[in-house]
């Protein structure tokens, strides 16, 4: 079980703007949407390959979720470079705090 298992949809602050409290409830935080965040939020700057090869996933549970995840704000792409795992240039992935800081979380883990 991940930590965002918690939510019924992704945290807001109460500062946040309105549009950022609709995209937050318009996420569904539950199951791979959830253990995707969890691998952005644990391997920052890594490629969708690279994070389900270090939890040994299969069949782009993490990948397939990217996508509406950075259109709810709640991670972004941080680059491009080529992916260990595939050899490829791919995009890599951080969490992006709602008023569009963005915060390292790898000390904190």
């Amino acid at each position: 079980m991940g930590f965002f298992d918690q939510f019924d949809s992704a945290p807001s602050r109460a500062s946040d703007p309105e549009t950022s409290k609709e995209a937050a409830k318009a996420v569904d935080l539950k199951g791979d949407s959830a253990y995707a965040l969890d691998a952005v939020i644990r391997f920052p700057d890594s490629t969708s390959a690279e994070m389900e090869s270090r939890l040994g996933c299969k069949d782009g549970k993490i990948r397939k979720r990217l996508k509406a995840l950075c259109r709810s704000g709640l991670i972004c792409v941080s680059g491009v470079r080529k992916c260990e795992v595939k050899g490829s240039k791919c995009q890599t992935y951080e969490l992006e705090l709602f008023d569009g800081t963005e915060f390292d979380f790898t000390d904190t883990l």
